[in-house]
């Protein structure tokens, strides 16, 4: 009730707009504009405001009302984020399956590429092995048959070499017989330089192995089968590693590695002290197939199997004027396996570290005659070793047959008492056999075994083939189909290492041997 009288505080009559007491829903209560009356008033707007939506529920039957249209709107764009996710995840899936297959298309196109350009690179190598081939054989022909036109590499060599026996400084050899030398001034020591070939570009340059010391010639071997040691090589290995300022001296160790038995020499090693290693591996105990096995052998270092700074010693190396960027050679530019069968060594060709531990090893330690060869072999070769002998002072080297003792005392074995580690192994009675009569000497001046290094290169792709080659001598090959003619000066030395890399070959008319005769063939990618 309004705590007023009706006559003084309320109007009967509301005004539009006015609030009314809840006691008095049809008079305005005039209490309220004096602060007296409760705040329990409605307003009575203008106009009328419809009521709310009510919150549709589900019915016991499973019936619904209809939803409320805000709610309808919420769903709509919850769905709508849902949808947009399951897209961007489907464009990153697809995104990553296509980045995927574009980079393995690009590397099978690129490995394709590769192969390709590797293949072109090697038979463009194996072209520059037969240009290698080629300029060999035509050393054999006096003159060259044909040389023909035209300003390829080869045919300007092949003219050059003509040029050059028509000259004086090489006297002309009959048709049909071996050249009397080989020296780096042929047109197979200038080797090729590169040029194009099919879209790639190739390069040949060739190596007198004759020119090293042979290491599968340090033993020889009797005809009663027992192995000896080759006392002139031996002793110039020994000389070299003592003129390379090696301390401790590893011929033993790889006279160990090539002979058959498995007694060590006080130096030397055999298996049970390779086996004894990190990597164990057993000793060789046969010839060398390559002379990357000397890195095996005890003592062999990586410096000093390719390159040995000998100033650092106190041992001043001679200079070698056909190969002024070569100053420092390893034991890779100075030995080979696949050499001269009795170890017999170019002059021509031999670098001065050679020359010099052949020379003062048997010479008593002079070496004067390794600066006059090394000197005048510069401006023109020697054409027999007879000349050389004359006009170097070089005393003759004989090399000895199984069961003979050397003729002249090795500065290397005075000054260290033996020329081996070990005393040589008992061996049945043999007779005595005198020196080889023809090609005794330890010296030559032609060769027979040559390396062939041929690179091809296409578009970055590059391969190397190195062909080790025994050349037929021109008499060998006519003794395949004619008789000797009598008093023909027949180089029995060359037939022997014939015999040695063609084993089981016979000298008939019908079985003509090959001009060359592949002795090795690595190929390097």
């Amino acid at each position: 009730m309004c705590p007023f009288p009706w006559p003084a505080a309320c109007i009967p009559t509301p005004p539009r707009g006015s609030r009314s007491c809840k006691a008095h829903p049809r008079a305005v209560c005039g209490a309220r504009d004096r602060g007296l009356c409760l705040p329990q008033a409605r307003v009575f707007p203008r106009f009328k405001i419809p009521p709310k939506t009510p919150i549709p529920r589900t019915t016991p039957g499973g019936t619904a009302d209809m939803p409320p249209v805000k709610h309808q709107t919420c769903l709509a764009r919850r769905d709508g984020g849902v949808a947009l996710l399951v897209v961007l995840m489907f464009i990153l899936l697809l995104s990553a399956i296509v980045v995927e297959f574009s980079y393995e298309t690009q590397v099978q196109a690129s490995l394709t590429g590769n192969r390709r350009d590797e293949f072109e690179a090697y038979v463009a190598a194996k072209s520059a092995v037969a240009q290698g081939l080629a300029l060999l054989e035509s050393d054999l022909i006096l003159p060259p048959s044909n040389t023909g036109g035209g300003s390829d590499p080869m045919r300007q060599a092949l003219r050059q070499y003509q040029q050059r026996q028509a000259g004086q400084n090489v006297p002309q050899a009959a048709v049909g017989q071996t050249p009397p030398s080989d020296s780096i001034h042929d047109p197979w020591g200038q080797g090729l330089p590169m040029q194009p070939i099919n879209g790639a570009r190739m390069q040949c340059s060739i190596q007198d192995e004759s020119g090293k010391l042979n290491l599968n010639a340090m033993l020889i071997t009797d005809p009663n089968g027992n192995q000896q040691e080759n006392p002139v090589m031996v002793n110039a290995l020994r000389a070299l590693f003592l003129a390379m300022g090696v301390e401790d001296d590893p011929t033993d160790a790889i006279l160990d590695w090539i002979d058959t038995d498995n007694d060590a020499r006080s130096n030397g090693a055999e298996s049970d002290e390779y086996q004894s290693l990190e990597s164990p591996y057993s000793c060789k105990n046969g010839p060398m197939n390559s002379i990357e096995e000397l890195l095996l052998i005890r003592g062999i270092t990586p410096d000093l199997y390719f390159n040995c700074n000998r100033t650092e010693t106190g041992a001043a190396p001679i200079a070698d004027p056909l190969r002024p960027d070569q100053a420092n050679p390893g034991l890779a530019d100075l030995l080979t396996v696949h050499g001269d069968p009795q170890g017999v060594v170019n002059v021509n060709t031999a670098r001065p570290e050679v020359l010099e531990a052949l020379i003062t090893s048997s010479n008593g330690g002079n070496a004067a005659p390794v600066e006059e060869i090394v000197r005048r072999r510069t401006t023109e070769p020697f054409e027999s070793l007879q000349m050389m002998q004359q006009e170097t002072g070089c005393p003759p080297i004989p090399l000895m047959a199984p069961g003979t003792q050397p003729p002249l005392v090795s500065g290397v074995s005075a000054a260290t008492g033996s020329a081996s580690g070990k005393e040589p192994k008992p061996s049945p009675q043999t007779p005595q056999q005198a020196p080889l009569e023809t090609g005794s000497d330890a010296l030559s001046v032609s060769s027979n075994m040559f390396k062939i290094c041929g690179d091809g290169v296409c578009n970055g792709a590059m391969v190397r083939i190195e062909a080790f080659v025994f050349r037929t001598p021109l008499e060998a090959r006519n003794m395949q189909t004619s008789p000797q003619p009598a008093g023909r000066n027949f180089n029995a030395r060359k037939v022997a290492g014939l015999k040695a890399f063609n084993p089981g070959s016979r000298t008939t008319a019908s079985n003509a041997l090959e001009a060359f005769h592949i002795v090795d063939w690595r190929v390097i990618r």
